[in-house]
């Protein structure tokens, strides 16, 4: 059911049930059919922007969820079948390559120049990889599981530009061995469940450094790679750091690879804190904007993989449950869905795809992230 909402009575889990448009042209969009409101910070900020363009109310989709959702191992060992993923032998070598590296200290850029060979392949071949199902997300095995997770998903993302194949395997070496530096910063303050002191950061800020100098010590001699170790936490803003680099002074591939990083970073268990589901992680770095990124290469990075990237178990406005199976850049926040069980959660004998942006249903709810709620 759709009721029409006073726009300051709005609050987080608010549903638009129809398409938000500048009142006196009606051409520019401000909030799309489906959205939902996160959290209060988020809900404040579109009310600020509602009352700029003097929208007083809204339509908001009330309807009440139908059924439970079934159990999310029986959804997800259903969903597996849909999607080629990374081969689980190149998982597990890259698993075994960056934990030896950071555990034990031994680097063999040999071995892994011939991991990130098999991985660029594998990734060209495959050509959509289901997103976040690259690794495991438990927070105990982070120090090096995410290093292979950025690689992947940069090596999927970067085949949106047109990088010749020797830029591909740069960017995803670089990826790979991007956090190298941890290395020489202890493991209680990489650990430690809670804020870190400001000597503690400044600690964690010359990683990059120490990352080049290890690299560099173990004879790799490509700038590219080199520039993803050093650049990856330099800030579009010129905020970031080693040195502060800012816009295009900071390299395209490390660029790339600092978005990449951050989206892991987000929807990764923590120490200190559970991960975000992939939408409301797009969402944080959406308002980060500028500062922190390049524009272009998150609008790409959400172009690409979507608000809702492959993977999330979503419900539509009429109650079935599906998995969101490809995106639409064209349409980042009506991606094409495979259904899976009806609106009484009744598993559908022979599922079949939604396109959204050619369908008047809309995502209502996300359910979990299917790719990130599995261990090896």
């Amino acid at each position: 059911m759709k009721v029409k909402k006073s726009v300051f009575d709005l609050q987080p889990g608010d549903v638009f049930g129809e398409d938000v448009f500048e009142p006196v042209r009606l051409r520019v969009l401000l909030v799309p059919k489906g959205w939902k409101i996160g959290d209060w910070e988020e809900c404040e900020e579109l009310k600020v922007k509602l009352q700029e363009f003097n929208v007083q109310e809204v339509i908001v989709d009330v309807t009440e969820d139908k059924a439970p959702v079934p159990p999310i191992g029986e959804i997800r060992k259903k969903a597996l079948s849909l999607f080629p993923i990374i081969s689980e032998e190149t998982r597990k070598r890259a698993l075994d390559v960056v934990k030896r590296v950071t555990e034990a200290g031994e680097l063999d850029l040999k071995e892994v120049d011939e991991l990130v060979d098999d991985m660029v392949n594998e990734v060209i071949a495959k050509g959509e990889v289901m997103l976040s199902l690259y690794a495991i997300s438990r927070y105990d095995d982070y120090t090096f599981v995410h290093s292979v997770n950025v690689s992947i998903l940069t090596a999927l993302f970067a085949l949106e530009f047109s990088f010749s194949r020797d830029e591909l395997k740069a960017v995803t070496k670089g990826a790979i061995l991007h956090d190298l530096g941890k290395l020489r910063v202890p493991k209680e303050i990489l650990n430690k469940p809670g804020p870190l002191a400001p000597e503690e950061f400044e600690g964690i800020k010359k990683h990059p450094i120490y990352g080049v100098d290890i690299a560099i010590s173990a004879g790799e001699k490509s700038d590219s790679v080199i520039s993803v170790i050093s650049q990856h936490h330099e800030w579009f803003s010129g905020r970031g750091y080693p040195r502060g680099l800012g816009g295009e002074r900071i390299s395209l591939l490390a660029r790339i690879v600092s978005v990449v990083d951050v989206f892991d970073a987000l929807t990764t268990d923590r120490v200190y804190k559970p991960r975000m589901l992939s939408y409301e992680a797009i969402s944080k770095m959406l308002h980060e904007g500028a500062i922190h990124f390049d524009p272009k290469v998150l609008s790409r990075f959400i172009s690409r993989f979507g608000i809702y990237p492959v993977g999330s178990l979503v419900r539509l406005s009429d109650g079935k449950i599906g998995v969101v199976l490809k995106s639409n850049p064209l349409s980042p926040i009506r991606p094409i869905i495979k259904v899976l069980y009806d609106e009484y959660s009744r598993e559908v004998e022979d599922p079949y795809e939604i396109d959204l942006s050619s369908s008047e249903l809309f995502i209502k709810d996300v359910l979990a992230d299917l790719s990130k709620s599995f261990t090896p």
